[in-house]
């Protein structure tokens, strides 16, 4: 286990770092813009915690997967789900394509019938991920790297399950930059791969919204 398991914070997890509902919404239609999703998109976060990202865009009706460390964290992410809507659908691990089975690991997924969004998340450590290569068309990353100490591992496993093409969106405070330069430089070298920044894009909003 290279990574930091939230266990300890889970229970207070949303009442120190949650977003409030409309703050919410504005984080999930800018991934969804710089994601340029749809019905079809393949979202995939690692770090899902809570699921303050993944539930707000799952709901906008895309197909969205999350992996944490930490199952209080998941825990808490499915107490959320059973009181807003989602239904649960049991289906075994490997019964979807893109599902490594050299692996037996225990899945939830649920789906939001209102608009035919799904989640599926699982415990999993992103240094490891359990998918298929290219198997998504987004991977999300929020405020998760610092917690991981081989994060060049985490970023070549993030490289492999995007499709070519794909895109990368990230969230980290400025200071990490300097630590993200040499993985900045892999991903420029693995050619059709597109990160995009999240921070950047949700501060040009707030721009746009004052003016």
């Amino acid at each position: 286990m290279t990574s930091v398991s939230f266990d300890h914070m889970a229970q207070a997890y949303d009442t120190l770092r949650g977003y409030p509902q409309e703050v919410s919404q504005r984080i999930a239609e800018t991934v969804d813009q710089l994601a340029a999703g749809n019905a079809q998109t393949r979202f995939l976060e690692v770090g899902v915690g809570t699921g303050r990202v993944a539930v707000p865009l799952a709901q906008r009706g895309r197909r969205y997967t999350g992996i944490d460390i930490s199952a209080n964290m998941l825990k808490k992410l499915e107490e959320k789900l059973h009181t807003t809507g989602w239904k649960e659908t049991p289906l075994a691990w490997g019964m979807v394509s893109d599902e490594d089975t050299a692996r037996k690991l225990a899945v939830r997924r649920f789906l939001y019938e209102q608009k035919r969004g799904s989640l599926r998340f699982l415990e999993a450590d992103m240094t490891a991920l359990p998918f298929h290569d290219q198997s998504f068309d987004v991977v999300i990353a929020v405020h998760v790297f610092h917690l991981v100490s081989n994060w060049q591992q985490a970023l070549q496993e993030i490289m492999r399950v995007l499709r070519p093409g794909g895109i990368f969106i990230r969230y980290w405070n400025a200071q990490w930059e300097n630590h993200w330069k040499p993985g900045y430089a892999d991903i420029r070298a693995y050619g059709a791969l597109l990160s995009k920044n999240l921070a950047a894009a949700l501060r040009c909003q707030v721009s746009q919204i004052k003016k």
